[in-house]
């Protein structure tokens, strides 16, 4: 979508595009492995037995 070597800026470009240029420089960062695991052992229940969440 934005290009770097395009003849207009990325200001422009993101102008056009109604984007932010923040975004257009974020890189995500990776979850840690203790979130993974709290993550797991949350969800562990719920995989096993999904009709617990409705009604």
């Amino acid at each position: 979508m934005v290009s770097r070597g395009h003849k207009l800026s990325v200001r422009r470009q993101c102008g056009l595009l109604s984007l932010a240029r923040s975004n257009l420089y974020y890189q995500p960062k990776d979850e840690s492995a203790e979130n993974l695991r709290f993550m797991t052992i949350v969800d562990k229940p719920f995989l096993q037995t999904p009709r617990y969440g409705s009604r």
